[in-house]
């Protein structure tokens, strides 16, 4: 499945508005007020509660990998999307860029983006 960059601004707009990142997955142990077990949150910066999971079917390992999951992409989401709509805008200068110029011109443009990026 490849994005456009209409649906990848899209999910940066989504971003903008969502509860601001640094989130992190958090471990909740023993038996809670609502009955569950061995759920998992997902917190903001502030520790405040965005979503939780309970226990269901999968392995406390799995719940455990899927709140660090979900937690990871709020995180990078933004930067993604940011770096392909970058790379994408890179590739068609280059790509314009190698019909009017020699190749080796061309790759030392393609090198010094490259360095940039580092």
């Amino acid at each position: 499945m490849s994005l456009t960059d209409a649906e990848l601004r899209e999910l940066l707009e989504l971003e903008a508005v969502a509860t601001s990142a640094p989130w992190r997955a958090q471990g909740v142990g023993g038996i809670q007020m609502d009955g569950s077990r061995d759920g998992y949150m997902i917190e903001n910066r502030e520790q405040r509660r965005i979503a939780s999971l309970y226990p269901t079917s999968t392995s406390r390992e799995l719940r455990a990998l899927d709140a660090q999951l979900i937690a990871a992409a709020r995180n990078l989401v933004g930067p993604l999307a940011e770096e392909v709509l970058r790379l994408r805008d890179l590739l068609h200068d280059c790509l314009a860029a190698a019909t009017i110029e020699f190749p080796t011109v061309l790759l030392t443009r393609i090198r010094k983006a490259l360095r940039d990026a580092d």
